[in-house]
């Protein structure tokens, strides 16, 4: 089977295109073909970082080194040897996942909390304000007044 469209219908622009929803999918291609690609340790891990916390499970030393199949020293040393740090790189993928999770003002800050693994919305918003200099619910004034946020 064999669909075929004019070139015109696949150049246009959807009539219900959401630019956020479309953001978040290039950024998800973009996050996909980095772990097929990754060449630095830091690049991997940070792979691995985004993979388990969208999955849902913690992103701990421990789980990225084993999802790497390295110990937890090599993969310390590998950082080492690139001026990198499990935490910044940890923090560096929790900030940009929440950023795009706030951009959906349906789920609730609480529920963007937990998704990218702090138990209490308190250490989020703390986390958050250091990350981006304002706390979630500012960021997400700031994105609807910019017409990015959506439902």
């Amino acid at each position: 089977n064999t669909l075929r469209f004019p070139d015109t219908t696949l150049r246009s622009v959807p009539t219900a295109a959401n630019p956020a929803i479309a953001e978040q999918i290039q950024k998800f291609t973009v996050s996909l073909f980095n772990q097929v690609t990754a060449s630095s340790a830091t690049e991997r891990v940070t792979a691995a970082i985004r993979a388990l916390v969208l999955a849902g499970v913690p992103a701990n030393r421990p789980a990225v080194a084993k999802r790497l199949r390295l110990s937890e020293r090599t993969l310390q040393r590998q950082l080492e040897q690139e001026s990198a740090t499990f935490k910044v790189l940890y923090d560096t993928v929790r900030s940009e996942l929440s950023q795009a999770l706030l951009a959906n003002r349906a789920l609730k800050v609480e529920t963007i909390a937990q998704s990218v693994g702090f138990a209490e919305v308190a250490s989020f918003s703390k986390a958050f304000a250091r990350w981006s200099g304002c706390s979630p619910t500012r960021y997400r004034e700031r994105l609807a007044s910019e017409g990015i946020a959506h439902d």
